[in-house]
Parts: structure tokens; C-alpha cells; sequence
């Protein structure tokens, strides 16, 4: 059994009929992985390892070794595994193993002295593990020196039934007598929403806005973007993509005045008027979720285990 990189003339649609069944979860269709995989600034056919049995893909690995700033995350020794998946029927016969050496061997020659899975911006499928639906490959990467950094966690919520409560009502009209106005996308705003979000938060942040932006120069409904404007300056920010939420953000200077709530319910409200009829996001923590999603009626639908590896 060799492991190989991907190649011209190999089937995309034999990846994605892997995917199909070992990450059932992801639902990762011809869209979702064109866009994380092969569009990704940082994609090299080196870093999509597969390997081949009774004529068909066996397994692969999607390894990631950030070169752009959009990619780099907080520090560019890191490399990312997004992807790591073996067929039911060549489990247990060392498909895996190889399959995570040829991605570890190559995100070392591309200089990373870590490896993680998989909280990989802008190109994660998931923020890591689905302790529920893959614990086996959580077993297996931690027998193979892998550990545990994090547990992020999914929600969802049920978008038929929102009513936002009387105190975020009255917060709203508070804010527009202090003069804050809440705004959907505009060209005018564009340039201000790029830097607010690169200059609070990180360049990938900044991404979301410059894509929402191409999305609505397309067609698309100017509330992708909503932000809070007071005194001439954005001081929040909060953005969607079909029943996907998030991300939104508030200036740190302006924590604790009720802008986040503001914002969710608004963007949920955006949401549901284009039609969706529940919201999910992949990525947060119980703490912010008590803080802030739960006013909404986020629920818990997955949890997940980020890990890392030295690479020596």
C-alpha cells in the first residue's frame, strides 16, 4: 500500500464518495470541498494524500502548511490535518497510519514544527474531532502522540419560533437615542467593515467580510452583513451564510453594552427572513455560549476535540 499525492486525472467524485462515507457528518458535497480544499490560498496537490485498494480511494488525508497571512493563523510553524478518513473495510490495516505519516512527513518539509487537527482558518470542515461520531479516530490519534487542546463546541437553533426578549428590545431603542444605528451592508461601509474586523479580531475575519461583500455584489441580499454604527465608527459586527451564523464580533473597548445580543437577533431575524428555518455555527465555547447564544435558544448539537502534535 503506497500513499500518494493527488494528481491530474484522478476522480474528485471517488473523494467525495469517500467522504460520503467515512465523514457522513460533514456533509461534504462537490461545493463545500472545492472551496476548502482546492480554492484554499495554501492547497498543494502534496498535501492531498490518498491511497488506492481494489481500484478504488481507499483513504486520504488533507494536510495544510499555511503560506499567506489569510491562512497563518497565530503562528506559521503550525501546519493543519483537515481531513483524515479510511473506508470500513480497510480499517485496522494501517491505511491511517500512513496515510497521517505521509501528512505529518509532509508538513514537515514544508517547515511546520506542529501539527493540528483540525481548527485550520479559513478551511476547516470541523474545529476538530466529533467526539460522538468519530471517537474511534480520536482513539487512534492519540495513540499516535496526539493531544488534546480544546473542546469547541456546535450549536443550533430553532429559527421558527425566535422572539427576541423585552430587555434586547429596550436595548436597542436605548442604543439609537445614544445615537447607535444598526446598518446592513453598503458600499460606504465596506472599507471601515474590513478594517474593523482585521484590526479587533484577525485577517480572517476580514475575509468573511470581503466574501459576504462578492456574495452581495452577485445578488445577494445586503443583510450577509449587519453592523452596529455609533459616532461614525463600526463598534460591531455580526454576518451569515444561509443557515450558517457567524461570525459577530464587538469592539473590545465596547464589551458589556448589549451589542452582541443586538446583533444576534438581528442576524438571526435576516435568517429566517431569507427563508432558513434554523441557524447552526461550528465554532465557540460554553462560556460564551452562557454569555451570549443561549439568550437565543442555542442548543448543543456537537462537541468536538482539537488536538496537536509536536513534529520531530
Amino acid at each position: 500500500m503506497v500513499v500518494r499525492a493527488f494528481q491530474s486525472g484522478d476522480s474528485v467524485a471517488s473523494l467525495l464518495e469517500l467522504c460520503s462515507e467515512v465523514f457522513p457528518v460533514e456533509r461534504i458535497d462537490r461545493e463545500k470541498w472545492v472551496r476548502n480544499v482546492f480554492l484554499d490560498a495554501n492547497f498543494r496537490s502534496e498535501g492531498l494524500g490518498v491511497v488506492e485498494a481494489e481500484g478504488k480511494t481507499a483513504g486520504l488525508v488533507v494536510a495544510f502548511a499555511p503560506q499567506t497571512l489569510e491562512g497563518a493563523g497565530a503562528s506559521k510553524k503550525r501546519g493543519y490535518v483537515t481531513l483524515l478518513g479510511v473506508r470500513r473495510q480497510w480499517e485496522n490495516q494501517g491505511f491511517g497510519a500512513s496515510l497521517l505519516a505521509y501528512a505529518e512527513d509532509y508538513l514537515r518539509e514544508c517547515g511546520c514544527g506542529e501539527c493540528w487537527v483540525s481548527p485550520y482558518s479559513p478551511g476547516y470542515f470541523a474545529p476538530g474531532v466529533d467526539v460522538a461520531a468519530y471517537g474511534r479516530g480520536l482513539q487512534f490519534l492519540a495513540r499516535k502522540g496526539y493531544v488534546e487542546v480544546s473542546r469547541p463546541i456546535s450549536m443550533a437553533v430553532d429559527l421558527r419560533a425566535l422572539t427576541p426578549p423585552d430587555w434586547v428590545v429596550e436595548r436597542r431603542s436605548e442604543l439609537a437615542v445614544q445615537g447607535g444605528e444598526v446598518r446592513e451592508y453598503s458600499e460606504d461601509w465596506l472599507a471601515p467593515l474590513i478594517e474593523f474586523a482585521r484590526r479587533e479580531f484577525h485577517e480572517d475575519w476580514a475575509r468573511f467580510v470581503r466574501s459576504a461583500a462578492k456574495d452581495i455584489l452577485r445578488g445577494g441580499r445586503n443583510d450577509r452583513l449587519i453592523f452596529l454604527e455609533e459616532r461614525g465608527e463600526v463598534r460591531a459586527f455580526s454576518h451569515y451564510n444561509a443557515d450558517r451564523f457567524g461570525p459577530i464580533g464587538v469592539a473590545s473597548e465596547e464589551r458589556g453594552r448589549g451589542l452582541g445580543h443586538v446583533l444576534m437577533f438581528e442576524t438571526l431575524k435576516a435568517q429566517k427572513e431569507s427563508g432558513q428555518s434554523s441557524a447552526y455555527f461550528l465554532w465557540s465555547d460554553l462560556r460564551t455560549a452562557d454569555r451570549l447564544y443561549n439568550a437565543a435558544g442555542f442548543k448543543v448539537v456537537r462537541t468536538f476535540a482539537t488536538l496537536r502534535k509536536e513534529l520531530v
